[in-house]
């Protein structure tokens, strides 16, 4: 089989688009645990696929004051608006 240098670029082109799919994948999942089952769950998972379990509840959420995207409680920062999530006493 004689494989030109075409072919050689459009192999080599489309092995890097699917290790960059794959590490967006990757990305995408956090390191969260399911409370009741242990496995391993995306943070924006509402529900544990392998028990079932509701994980809200699990994760408290809270919504940026300045723009309202719902992030996670223990956030610092807005990952949407870069806001500080902490409320300050007044």
């Amino acid at each position: 089989m004689n494989i030109g240098l075409a072919e050689l670029f459009i192999i080599g082109y489309v092995v890097a688009l699917l290790v960059t799919v794959n590490r967006a994948r990757k990305s995408n999942v956090a390191a969260l645990a399911c409370p009741r089952c242990n496995f391993g769950v995306s943070r924006s998972a509402n529900f544990c696929s392998n028990c079932g379990t509701v994980l809200r509840s699990a994760y408290p959420s809270a919504a940026c004051p300045a723009c309202g995207r719902i992030g996670s409680a223990d956030s610092n920062f807005c990952r949407e608006c870069g806001a500080s999530m902490v409320q300050r006493a007044i």
